[in-house]
């Protein structure tokens, strides 16, 4: 731990240590922590089956120099609140090169099966791999609140959360993604990839979504008054839905969705909206393909409004199944 100057972890392999200290106590947090130091970093190391109360691996906090993980592997660490493997607050964050692999935290009300990072104005995770992480509430590997972040290539697979965001949770946060993949995560209740909420805002950029799964929003889920999603030449495929939106389901009449240059193929949904359903919020859809996504009710989209609801140069290709349907609520 350092509390001071810089900490660096070069070629280091930390396996199956445990921070046994209590929630109260300040030291209670990570194998290898950073409190009020000028910064973290650690290069082609090995975090393993480690344990802490938080943050099973690493926990900085209010650091100017922040956390640095670079080219290294974080497999099967767990913590008992928040934070599998790193936990970050007031920091930014720098993650290159790096596979999580199994992170979890199984506490109710927990945040991020792998990463919860609070208060940073800069983070960036790149080439970097996410799989098998769980939590037992918002962000299976990713959570970030009042943050802004970047993410590019980085590929998501196979984590759960048991509330929301099988992958990601964001909550006061804006978040970029650019050339990931985003495949087989689950949410049990919204958003199997993403869930955003509380004036969060997601920049989506030549991404894939396959094959996630949540009750609502098969893919991503966004809630709550300001929030927005934007994606760009996606493509949503084979993700599914119990009750409304196959690959997205957005609520809310201060909500935004705006899909340009994406495909919507294959997904489906038990009820309303097979690729997107759009519950009050303003939707709308520019040379976009629809194909072949089945609901009960909107194959393709549904709307609450048609008011709400905008198709330019939008391709919906025609089956039983694939249709748009907008209704109209009853005042």
């Amino acid at each position: 731990m350092s509390r001071a100057g810089l900490l660096t972890l070069v070629n280091v392999l930390l396996l199956k240590n445990r921070n046994m200290a209590d929630g109260e106590d300040p030291y209670a947090h990570g194998i290898a922590s950073c409190l009020n130091c000028h910064g973290l970093t650690v290069v082609q190391s090995t975090f393993e089956s480690n344990f802490a109360h938080t943050a099973g691996a690493v926990y900085v906090v209010s650091s100017p120099g922040g956390a640095t993980i670079l080219n290294s592997t974080l497999s099967g660490n767990a913590a008992d609140t928040d934070a599998g493997s790193i936990a970050v607050e007031n920091a930014p964050v720098h993650i290159s090169g790096c596979s999580f692999n199994d992170e979890k935290v199984e506490s109710f009300g927990a945040w991020g099966g792998a990463l919860n990072i609070l208060n940073s104005t800069s983070v960036v995770v790149e080439d970097t791999r996410f799989d098998g992480c769980y939590v037992a509430s918002a962000g299976g590997a990713l959570h970030l609140h009042n943050s802004t972040a970047t993410l590019t290539n980085v590929s998501c697979s196979s984590c759960t959360a048991d509330t929301y965001g099988g992958c990601v949770a964001l909550t006061f946060s804006n978040l970029t993604v650019r050339g990931s993949t985003f495949d087989s995560n689950t949410c049990y209740f919204t958003g199997g990839a993403f869930h955003l909420d509380r004036a969060s805002a997601l920049y989506v950029y030549n991404t894939t979504f396959n094959n996630n799964t949540a009750p609502y929003g098969g893919a991503i889920n966004g809630q709550e008054d300001d929030g927005l999603v934007e994606l760009h030449g996606c493509s949503l495929t084979g993700n599914s839905a119990a009750d409304k939106g196959g690959a997205v389901h957005l609520e809310s009449d201060r909500f935004a969705f705006l899909a340009t240059d994406t495909l919507f193929a294959n997904n489906t949904v038990d009820e309303l909206g097979g690729a997107v359903a759009c519950t009050a919020a303003n939707c709308s859809f520019t040379n976009c393909t629809l194909r072949n996504n089945t609901a009960r009710l909107g194959g393709a989209v549904w709307s609450s409004s048609a008011k709400l609801l905008a198709l330019q140069e939008a391709a919906v290709v025609a089956t039983k199944q694939n249709t748009v349907e907008a209704y109209m609520r009853r005042r």
